[in-house]
């Protein structure tokens, strides 16, 4: 389940990319779009898309949403008296097919927004995840080399790592 922040930012987004493109239809076919309405609208497809953003969704459940708030948007918009059908430029079959054909644009857009999101998010998981088993693995201690004649513990561990880097001169050193 995603947090609730990121959960209302979905979800919101989802509403008002729906509501937007609903109202801008009624618009465009001759019809007046109410604040009341768009209100009514989003607030109406808002709980819905809470519910469903608690998960990824792939495109075939988000298009499905989309198609039913598309309808949402449309009945919204016509019960608070933004189309009335005798002033409206576009029929009502042709205005219902159009919500359709917004529905699935704006299906599309959403998936591809969902799929990246939760990309990123899982990036981000993938990244806290690698840095906490850095800071949290457990560092070995350094062997203490005990002296094989005295049983006391020696200066010095004895150098068992392979020397990454070393320098060989030949012969004596040059004079100044």
């Amino acid at each position: 389940m995603s947090a609730a922040p990121h959960r209302l930012a979905r979800a919101s987004v989802a509403a008002a990319s729906a509501t937007a493109l609903g109202a801008a239809g009624h618009a465009l076919a001759g019809g007046d779009v109410p604040p009341l309405g768009v209100l009514v609208a989003a607030l109406a497809l808002l709980g819905p898309a809470w519910l469903l953003a608690g998960r990824e969704r792939g495109w075939i459940p988000i298009a499905a949403a989309q198609l039913a708030g598309q309808q949402a948007v449309h009945a919204g918009l016509e019960a608070t008296g933004g189309m009335g059908m005798t002033g409206g430029l576009v029929p009502h079959d042709l205005m219902l097919q159009l919500h359709v054909v917004a529905a699935v644009l704006v299906a599309g857009w959403l998936r591809r927004g969902e799929r990246r999101t939760w990309e990123v998010a899982r990036r981000a998981a993938r990244a806290v995840a690698a840095w906490l088993r850095r800071v949290l693995a457990p560092r070995p201690r350094p062997a203490v080399a005990v002296a094989a004649t005295t049983g006391r513990p020696a200066l010095f561990a004895p150098a068992t790592a392979v020397l990454r880097h070393t320098l060989g001169r030949r012969g004596p050193p040059r004079a100044a």
